[in-house]
């Protein structure tokens, strides 16, 4: 509960015992770095300080009342993860001012589990987001005047959407959406929102190098990996024809000769 703390290079092992959480924090200005949360009977990580920072995260094999990982404070940052294999949701930033950026969440099971359930005036950009119970990424709070950022996100495979925001937002201009790739997402890519600028949806197959094993670089094979390589933001930044951006769309970057 200090503010101000640090917490990295630790191993948190609930061992299944009935109640155990990984971290459960309340203080401002944390900052978590390089932990494995696994085999928690409670969400692997609990929380609801603001300005708190997670890095280099792993949580696994941990159930929850709702999510794996509940944080409900403002101004999260949450990057560069792997959330997986939880029988729970994999991820929720309940409140606004987040930052969801870099992770892969997949696998997170129940017919009731999505990838990452987010809030109003965030961000999620750069994910892999894998087959999930239900939708990929869900948006049930986005309202009128608030805005939520989301580009080069890879949503697949997942039980539900791959996007799904609850209802028709009467201004759908709060809402930016552009430059994700989507691949048999069983009740489509997308609920309550159109197309944006840059999406790529594969229908020829799998896109992955070997999803089974955890692998989620981008295959080479035409129609599929080929084509979310290089078309992700940015491309040209606004005002300059040169140079040109090459990124791939999700989490890794392909390597070329």
């Amino acid at each position: 509960s200090n503010n101000g703390g640090r917490l990295e290079n630790f191993i948190l092992d609930g061992n299944s015992v009935a109640g155990t959480s990984g971290i459960s924090y309340s203080g401002y200005r944390v900052t978590f770095s390089n932990i494995k949360v696994l085999n928690c009977a409670n969400e692997g990580i609990t929380g609801a300080g603001v300005l708190a920072t997670f890095s280099q995260m792993e949580v696994t094999a941990c159930a929850g009342t709702t999510y794996s990982v509940a944080l409900t404070g403002e101004g999260i940052i949450f990057r560069h993860s792997w959330i997986h294999d939880n029988t729970k949701s994999g991820v929720n930033l309940s409140n606004r001012m987040s930052w969801f950026i870099g992770n892969i969440v997949s696998n997170n099971t129940g017919a009731s589990s999505d990838g990452v359930t987010m809030n109003i005036e965030s961000e999620c950009s750069g994910n892999t987001i894998y087959g999930n119970g239900r939708d990929g990424l869900s948006l049930s709070a986005v309202t009128v005047g608030r805005t939520f950022n989301c580009m080069n996100n890879i949503f697949a495979k997942n039980g539900g959407y791959g996007i799904n925001i609850a209802s028709v937002l009467p201004y759908p201009g709060s809402v930016l959406f552009r430059y994700n790739g989507f691949w048999s997402n069983t009740s489509g890519s997308y609920n309550n929102i159109i197309a944006g600028v840059g999406d790529v949806t594969v229908t020829d197959g799998d896109p992955f190098t070997n999803a089974a094993g955890n692998d989620f670089s981008l295959n080479s094979t035409a129609l599929r990996g080929a084509l979310l390589r290089s078309v992700g933001f940015p491309g040209a930044l606004p005002g300059l024809a040169s140079p040109l951006g090459y990124a791939d769309i999700g989490v890794y970057r392909h390597q070329d000769p």
